[in-house]
């Protein structure tokens, strides 16, 4: 059934609906930092493999600014978000890398976690279009040409999904009727089933973005959600950003406040271009893709980096997980409730 897009109702979607069961209540366990070796407070932080939305960890760690800062931090590895945000509740990591929506949604469920700092300011999502296609690039004839084709996404009901379905609704057009979804699984499903056609559009994210366009060679970019323009409703947007119980922030502020601070300067480390080839020999550790790729990798996600977490992203954020009808408007946080106050 179509539903009014959720700017002109005045709301808006954000999060993995599987993150929603998984969830659950909040532990009773509190986490908390402690003191390592070398007298400096230490936090576990959580981090997803292999995402390059994950690069202020990695850049901090590699140079050294989380002890510069006066924080030693064990970056700990965890694939999926509902795993992070039960270890978030179990204590099991001090810190977790999550989205703005997908946190909303664990808080709604019993969690108590708090922003402390930004990572990627924009919506993550580029949708591709097989090559050769000539589909056009402008909106809204771009959103408007995915009727009555096959449309790739991670998981029904997933992020990558209720992100399609807002564009589809913002030009009137039914996401039941008019697309068919299907579910390919982790992104590195995606080329295989992008050679074989399976599907005649994909939504993902870098690094599978620059490794299916190949350059200009392959996929073609239709919609760049990375982007702020006409036709994206995401922006600004909390695309990644770090999170704590708001327990752990208040028994230790002084570590999270270091460890905001080494991701602020992780941050403007990669924004100067004067450090791509850095970068990319970091990058390179977590990454198993050729120099070539991780630099054009690099260059697309370049402008989108911040630290800086503003009321405005989480309005906007908060009114689209209602309009998905993941929250109800009651449990929509303010911003002084969802950004820890040394974070603003």
């Amino acid at each position: 059934m179509k539903r009014m897009g959720w700017i002109a109702r005045g709301a808006a979607v954000a999060v993995m609906a599987a993150s929603v069961a998984a969830c659950g209540q909040a532990g009773t366990t509190g986490t908390h930092s402690s003191t390592g070796a070398s007298g400096r407070p230490s936090l576990d932080v959580h981090y997803y493999p292999g995402v390059l939305a994950e690069l202020p960890l990695w850049t901090a760690e590699a140079r050294g600014l989380f002890a510069r800062h006066g924080v030693d931090v064990n970056l700990v590895p965890i694939a999926t978000g509902p795993d992070a945000v039960a270890a978030a509740a179990n204590g099991s990591v001090d810190t977790i890398s999550f989205t703005g929506g997908g946190t909303m949604v664990a808080n709604a469920k019993g969690q108590d976690l708090r922003a402390i700092s930004g990572m990627l300011k924009n919506q993550v999502y580029t949708i591709l279009a097989q090559p050769g296609s000539g589909q056009p690039k402008s909106y809204p004839q771009n959103v408007l040409a995915l009727k009555g084709h096959t449309v790739g996404v991670t998981g029904r009901g997933a992020d990558t999904e209720l992100v399609v379905r807002t564009l589809l609704e913002e030009v009137g057009l039914d996401p039941d009727e008019d697309v068919t979804f299907l579910a390919l699984g982790s992104p590195t499903n995606f080329p295989a089933a992008w050679r074989a056609k399976r599907v005649d559009y994909a939504i993902t994210g870098e690094p599978m973005t620059s490794l299916l366009s190949d350059g200009g060679r392959g996929a073609e970019v239709v919609i760049d959600l990375r982007k702020p323009g006409e036709g994206n409703p995401f922006t600004p947007w909390i695309g990644q950003a770090l999170f704590a119980k708001g327990a752990a922030i208040d028994g230790d502020p002084r570590a999270f406040a270091a460890l905001q601070a080494a991701i602020d300067d992780a941050i403007g480390y990669i924004r100067d271009p004067a450090h791509l080839d850095e970068l990319v020999e970091i990058v390179g550790e977590q990454l198993n893709l050729s120099p070539a790729l991780l630099r054009d990798v690099i260059r697309e996600e370049q402008a989108g980096w911040s630290s800086a977490l503003t009321c405005e992203q989480v309005e906007r954020v908060a009114a689209w997980t209602v309009s998905m009808e993941l929250l109800r408007e009651d449990e929509a946080p303010t911003c002084s409730e969802f950004v820890w106050k040394g974070a603003r």
